[in-house]
């Protein structure tokens, strides 16, 4: 199930009742000129972590050639167990994905599902396997 809240992203992530709540939050904070996320300090990615259910994801869209990028994901790699990130895509974004605990990827079944995935969708995802493969 999908929720879809407008809110301050701060507010949302340190209410307490969140904690071990969220299963996949997906955080991008970009204001009108694109200066980097706008919540970027190791606790507010601690707070992220804090809000994931035990298996629970974050993603985090990031500008691969911005100054913030080393600063997020060295902060990103304070809070979490286990942080990757995609392949940088031709506009700059870089997909930095965090796990609240670390996982082991099953990279022959990942590649089979990407097969499913391009049959039905046109969809280049063994890119994407090939993208997480890159950061082990």
């Amino acid at each position: 199930r999908l929720s879809l809240l407008e809110m301050d992203a701060n507010d949302f992530i340190h209410d307490e009742q969140r904690h071990g709540t969220i299963d996949a939050l997906q955080v991008d904070l970009y204001d009108a000129t694109a200066r980097g996320p706008m919540l970027d300090t190791p606790e507010f990615y601690k707070a992220c972590r804090d809000s994931l259910s035990e298996d629970g994801v974050m993603t985090v869209n990031l500008f691969g050639d911005h100054p913030s990028y080393a600063k997020n994901l060295k902060a990103m790699r304070y809070a979490f167990d286990q942080v990757i990130s995609l392949p940088e895509v031709h506009d700059g974004n870089v997909v930095a994905i965090a796990f609240r605990n670390a996982v082991e990827f099953d990279f022959p079944a990942l590649y089979e599902r990407a097969e499913e995935i391009k049959a039905a969708t046109k969809l280049p995802a063994k890119s994407w396997v090939n993208g997480i493969k890159s950061n082990f």
